[in-house]
């Protein structure tokens, strides 16, 4: 049963607060870009497809100037051969850079990860079904029927952080076996808390092996701890 609407100003509508945008007729995968090139402190990705080499190079170089980005990848994509690659060069990324963050994980229920969700800087969240994917407009998500909403929200930024944060950490406990592990450090550990969520200890020890894993249960949500930067302008793009 949806929430009862509460009083509005008389002409206004909740839409007039989103940017809505729906491909192909619309260009979204530029407004994704735009979102992400706006970042200046935080970046939380969890995306059932990431195909995107654009994206990808964009969060390093993101993590790189010193924003926080944490990566949540379904099991399923990340092992394909559009994909996989690039998990490969995020991996490389962090072992290099400590605020960058990957980790490949399912649902508790041992199903896919299907969200197509970002957060930015603790108060810009893009989502829709508009996945991560395609190399240029005319193939992956762009080519396809998808929407991509932009929604400037503190309190739905903090609930879709907590939930990728509590995902983030359940399949370092629980998928281990998933984790893909760079040459010089076992990625996926939390990188140093940056206050957008409750602290966690950071993970440095080696996978252990799948039998030592803990039984599964459901994560909960992580809660928002402090204030961010005050919000920029929504990135927009103009079809």
């Amino acid at each position: 049963m949806p929430l009862p609407l509460p009083a509005l100003p008389e002409g206004f509508d909740l839409q007039d607060l989103v940017q809505t945008l729906i491909s192909p007729w619309d260009d979204a995968r530029a407004a994704l870009l735009a979102a992400i090139a706006s970042a200046t402190t935080s970046i939380y990705i969890a995306d059932y497809g990431l195909t995107m080499p654009d994206l990808v190079d964009a969060l390093i170089a993101k993590a790189a100037q010193g924003v926080r980005v944490v990566v949540v990848l379904d099991h399923t994509e990340s092992t394909g051969t559009a994909e996989h690659p690039l998990v490969l060069r995020l991996v490389e990324a962090a072992t290099r850079t400590p605020l960058l963050s990957v980790v490949i994980a399912t649902s508790p229920t041992g199903h896919i990860m299907h969200l197509k969700t970002m957060v930015i800087d603790a108060w810009l969240v893009v989502d829709g079904s508009y996945n991560f994917s395609g190399k240029r407009n005319e193939e992956g998500a762009q080519a396809e029927v998808n929407d991509l909403n932009i929604v400037p929200s503190r309190k739905r930024a903090a609930l879709f952080t907590g939930r990728i944060m509590a995902l983030h950490d359940w399949a370092l406990t629980h998928e281990a076996r998933y984790q893909v592990i760079g040459p010089e450090a076992t990625i996926g550990a939390r990188p140093p808390d940056g206050g957008d969520v409750a602290p966690s200890p950071r993970t440095t020890s080696p996978t252990p092996t799948p039998a030592a894993e803990p039984e599964r249960t459901a994560p909960d949500a992580l809660t928002n701890a402090s204030a961010s930067p005050s919000p920029a302008p929504i990135p927009t793009v103009v079809p």
